[in-house]
C-alpha cells in the first residue's frame, strides 16, 4: 500500500483514520506516515482531534481540515506524476492487460513554462531580514579561499570582489530565494569549484551566473577588459575550453535588465518541462518495448513447450512401438522353438540319440520359448507390459500422421 503513495492520497488517509490505525492497515509504525507528512509537507490532524470528533463536539478552529495547499514544486510534481498514472501496476509479462498509451499533452513546452512561470511571480516572498542565501555564503567561502591561497600572478582569482562579482552575486542571491520561495532544492556542492544546482522531484539542474568579457571565460580574463557581458547557465559542460564556440548560454543580459529573475525562472521552467516529456515518451516507450520482449519471450517458451512435448511423444511412440514389436516377435521365435524341438525329437527318436542329453536341451529350449512368449507370461508380468505402454498419455498430434505406424 506504500507503493505509489502521493502527496494527495497521503492527505486523504491521514485525516480518515488515526494514525496507529492506519499504520496497522498499512504495515508500517506510525513514526513512518509521521516522516511522510513532513517529507511530503501533509496537514496531519493535530492533539485530540480524534476525541473530539468522536466525542460529537462542535469542531472548533484547531481541530478543522485545513486544505491541501501546493507551491509550485508541488503543484509541478503532482503534474507531472498524473501523466504516468497509466503505467502504475502496468506489468508487461501479463499480456491480457493492455499497453498503457502515451497521455496527450495538452500543452506545449512554452505554455506550460509560462503557466508555472506566472504561478512563481504570484508567490510572496518568504521574510529574509537581509541574509545571504546559503549557497551564496558558500561562493562567499570559496572566494575566500582564493584570496588567502592565490597571489596577483595566480591562474585563479577571486571572483566576487569587484563591483561585477557583487553584481553577480546579488543576482545568484535573489534567484535562489524565489526558486527556494517556490519549493525548489537549492544547493551547492562542497570542495573546491563550487557547482550549484536546482532540483525538483526527480529533474536536477546545474545552473550558474557569471560575468564574463566577449569571448572569455571568466577565470582567464585580461587585465584591460572592462565591456562584460553577464550571462545565464543551465546545465553547462564542465569543460569550457574544450566546448568552447560550441555553447551558447541559455541567457545573455544587462545590468539594467528589471525582469531577470523571471526571465531565468522561465528558462529553468522549459528546460524541466522538455526532459519531464522526453521522460514521459522514453518511459511509455520503454513498456512497449517490455511487453514486446515478453511477448517475444513467451512465444520463445510456448515453441520450446511443443518442441518438448512432440519430441515426449515420438520417444513414448517408438517406446510403443518397440514393446509391439519385441511382442510379436517373440510370438513367432517362440513357435519356431518349439517346432525345432518337435525336430530335433523326431531326429533323435530315428537316430537313438541319448534321451538324457536331448532332454536337457529340449527343457533349456521351451525355458526359452515361454519366456519370450506373451501367451505363458503370468498376470503379472502381462500386467506389467501393458503398464508399459503409458497409455493414460496422450500422444501429439503428429502421431496421427501416415508416418505413425510405419515402424509395426
Amino acid at each position: 500500500m506504500t507503493e505509489h503513495l502521493t502527496r494527495e492520497r497521503l492527505y486523504e488517509l491521514v485525516w480518515a483514520k488515526p494514525r496507529t490505525q492506519l499504520a496497522r492497515e498499512m504495515g508500517v509504525s506510525d513514526v513512518w506516515i509521521g516522516k511522510q507528512c513532513r517529507a511530503m509537507d501533509v496537514p496531519m490532524p493535530p492533539r485530540g482531534y480524534w476525541a473530539n470528533l468522536a466525542a460529537g463536539a462542535k469542531a472548533r478552529a484547531k481541530y478543522r481540515k485545513p486544505p491541501l495547499t501546493y507551491n509550485l514544486a508541488q503543484r509541478i510534481e503532482a503534474e507531472h506524476a498524473t501523466a504516468f498514472e497509466g503505467l502504475c501496476g502496468f506489468v508487461a509479462t501479463n499480456l491480457e492487460q493492455p499497453v498503457p498509451q502515451i497521455p496527450s499533452l495538452a500543452e506545449s513546452v512554452e505554455e506550460a513554462a509560462a503557466r508555472y512561470a506566472s504561478i512563481a511571480q504570484g508567490l510572496a516572498a518568504s521574510k529574509r531580514r537581509g541574509e545571504h542565501h546559503p549557497i551564496v555564503l558558500r561562493l562567499l567561502a570559496e572566494d575566500e579561499r582564493l584570496a588567502a591561497e592565490s597571489s596577483g600572478n595566480s591562474w585563479r582569482q577571486p571572483l566576487y570582489r569587484g563591483a561585477d562579482g557583487l553584481y553577480v552575486l546579488r543576482v545568484v542571491d535573489e534567484l535562489a530565494w524565489h526558486w527556494t520561495d517556490c519549493g525548489f532544492g537549492v544547493s551547492a556542492s562542497r570542495g573546491h569549484d563550487v557547482t550549484l544546482s536546482v532540483s525538483c522531484g526527480a529533474h536536477h539542474t546545474r545552473f550558474e551566473v557569471v560575468a564574463t568579457p566577449a569571448g572569455q571565460d571568466l577565470n582567464v580574463r585580461g587585465r584591460g577588459a572592462t565591456a562584460l557581458t553577464f550571462e545565464f547557465w543551465l546545465d553547462r559542460e564542465r569543460d569550457h575550453w574544450r566546448n568552447r564556440g560550441r555553447q551558447t548560454p541559455s541567457l545573455a543580459f544587462e545590468r539594467s535588465d528589471k525582469s531577470l529573475i523571471d526571465q531565468m525562472t522561465r528558462l529553468l521552467l522549459a528546460h524541466w518541462e522538455k526532459a519531464f516529456r522526453a521522460s514521459v515518451t522514453w518511459r511509455f516507450d520503454h513498456a512497449a518495448q517490455e511487453r514486446g520482449r515478453a511477448i517475444r519471450d513467451a512465444q520463445q517458451k510456448a515453441r520450446q513447450e511443443r518442441e518438448r512435448q512432440d519430441a515426449e511423444a515420438r520417444a513414448l511412440l517408438h517406446r510403443r512401438q518397440r514393446l509391439l514389436v519385441q511382442a510379436a516377435a517373440g510370438l513367432r521365435r517362440s513357435d519356431e522353438l518349439r517346432a525345432l524341438v518337435a525336430a530335433v525329437e523326431a531326429s533323435a527318436s530315428s537316430n537313438q540319440l541319448d534321451t538324457e542329453l536331448v532332454g536337457r536341451w529340449k527343457q533349456w529350449v521351451l525355458e526359452r520359448a515361454d519366456l519370450i512368449d506373451l501367451r505363458t507370461w503370468s498376470g503379472l508380468e502381462v500386467r506389467r507390459w501393458l503398464e508399459a505402454f503409458d497409455l493414460g498419455l496422450s500422444l501429439s498430434t503428429r502421431e496421427a500422421g501416415p508416418s505413425a505406424g510405419k515402424d509395426l
